[in-house]
């Protein structure tokens, strides 16, 4: 049975809006449509990941958003590495009424850790990834109850000078917003919590840290997420925005809850291959 953690937080708003958070369900599956090296990757990573029992959990927890709350979102890694019964899974998933879906690495990954992370290899797979999800994977906007939910791609740890320009049309708008994002942003509390207590290479897998943070980074890991110069940009104007309220994401499969400058909130939420979501009521 899943584990529903609850929280509250104050927006303002004239009724609550109740909102499941679930994410990295890490989905494996592959078919005679694939090849066979697919086939003894999802094997081997079926195994790793829980395998049915993540499948079990994710349904329980759309079945529970369908029921007792007002919208459901999926901060990415649906699936744990591209196939054509991956994305048959993540059809489904966006079918499900009242739910929105930011993409995660995973989404692009051909076969998991196979090579870096970069922009070349995210276009080898994006259009694939696209035609899955109805909604735009880089940045879209969707208001329930009054609070704006914006999904965009953060998967490689970059934000663009379009996500930007789009985000600042979305804060003139009268509607609190919150954030849907795979990776979460950097914090020095979650980073040394990352770097000390969960990973074992001391790589935080965070959005917009200071280059002096990732000197220990192994060179691989800083090449994949040192922030350019757009992503930058973008913080720096995120932080300076009141009507960003809220940040969810996931990545790190493991819970923490931190404030960003500006006193934005942001929920990281563990694995739900883990059997755990977040239950959040805004009011």
């Amino acid at each position: 049975m899943m584990d529903y953690k609850k929280l509250r937080l104050e927006l303002g708003l004239p009724a609550p809006v109740r909102v499941l958070h679930i994410t990295d369900p890490h989905l494996v599956a592959a078919d005679g449509r694939d090849n066979p090296r697919k086939w003894a990757l999802a094997a081997k990573r079926a195994e790793q990941m829980a395998g049915a029992t993540a499948e079990a959990y994710l349904q329980e927890a759309l079945d529970y958003g369908e029921k007792h709350c007002d919208v459901t979102v999926c901060t990415g890694d649906l699936m744990d590495f591209i196939t054509e019964a991956a994305c048959d899974k993540l059809r489904a998933l966006c079918r499900r009424p009242r739910l929105l879906f930011a993409v995660g690495n995973h989404e692009f990954s051909q076969y998991v850790g196979e090579r870096t992370e970069d922009l070349a290899y995210k276009m080898e797979t994006f259009t694939q990834v696209q035609s899955c999800v109805p909604q735009n994977l880089d940045f879209a906007s969707t208001v329930v109850g009054g609070v704006n939910f914006i999904t965009l791609d953060n998967s490689y740890y970059q934000f663009s000078r379009r996500q930007r320009l789009l985000l600042q049309q979305e804060c003139t708008r009268p509607y609190p917003i919150v954030l849907c994002m795979h990776v979460p942003l950097y914090q020095p509390e979650l980073f040394r919590a990352a770097v000390e207590e969960h990973d074992p290479e001391h790589v935080a897998y965070l959005c917009g840290c200071p280059e002096e943070a990732m000197a220990g980074y192994p060179p691989h890991r800083l090449a994949e997420q040192r922030p350019d110069a757009e992503t930058q940009e973008f913080l720096s104007y995120l932080y300076t925005q009141p009507k960003v309220r809220l940040i969810l994401a996931g990545h790190t499969h493991w819970d923490s809850e931190t404030v960003l400058p500006g006193g934005i909130r942001q929920l990281v939420s563990a694995g739900t291959f883990f059997g755990t979501a977040r239950e959040i009521t805004l009011v």
